[in-house]
């Protein structure tokens, strides 16, 4: 039993040596470490409208963007918070309305009609998507992007599921 843990001991003190020097391997001349901040496809998404915006997106190689985003959707056609959730309805509406702001058509047969459908199979009965308002205003927002009406059946549950959260009052109204 002795041996065995000594050994086990050598590994991990091994492994903390190859670690140690891994690390400093990586670390800048100046002390610190640099490299990709990894996140989910929503910051990405989100930089895309922001540069929209402020009509900068023509200084910045957003045309890379698209490919970015479809090599990130799922085959159920939409994107994932995290890696294996099965989809969030979020980050899908932010990647497709990224996309749609990018000028990718909503016929596009790589992947916009497959986010389409997507998102409408998640509306609940009572025009809710999650029951949050985020994820709400996102699908209708990319619904929008989509040249939706507003009087579509689908486009007014949403309407009418987010006025549930709205508060009025004499002087304000608010969500």
């Amino acid at each position: 039993m002795q041996i065995q843990e000594k050994n086990q001991a050598l590994s991990v003190d091994a492994a903390i040596a190859r670690s140690q020097d891994y690390l400093l391997s990586m670390q800048q001349p100046d002390g610190y470490w640099w490299a990709e901040l990894e996140s989910n496809v929503t910051i990405t998404a989100e930089m895309v409208l922001l540069h929209k915006i402020w009509g900068t997106d023509l200084t910045r190689p957003l045309h890379k963007v698209d490919a970015y985003l479809r090599s990130q959707q799922r085959a159920h056609g939409g994107w994932e918070l995290f890696y294996g959730d099965g989809g969030d309805l979020n980050t899908s509406v932010e990647a497709y309305t990224a996309l749609r702001l990018l000028g990718v058509p909503a016929t596009d047969p790589a992947g916009l009609e497959a986010a389409e459908r997507w998102i409408l199979e998640r509306q609940e009965a009572t025009g809710d998507w999650g029951g949050i308002i985020p994820a709400m205003l996102n699908s209708l927002l990319a619904l929008r992007c989509l040249d939706y009406d507003a009087a579509d059946p689908v486009v007014a549950r949403g309407l009418r599921a987010i006025d549930r959260f709205a508060m009025e009052t004499p002087d304000s109204y608010r969500v």
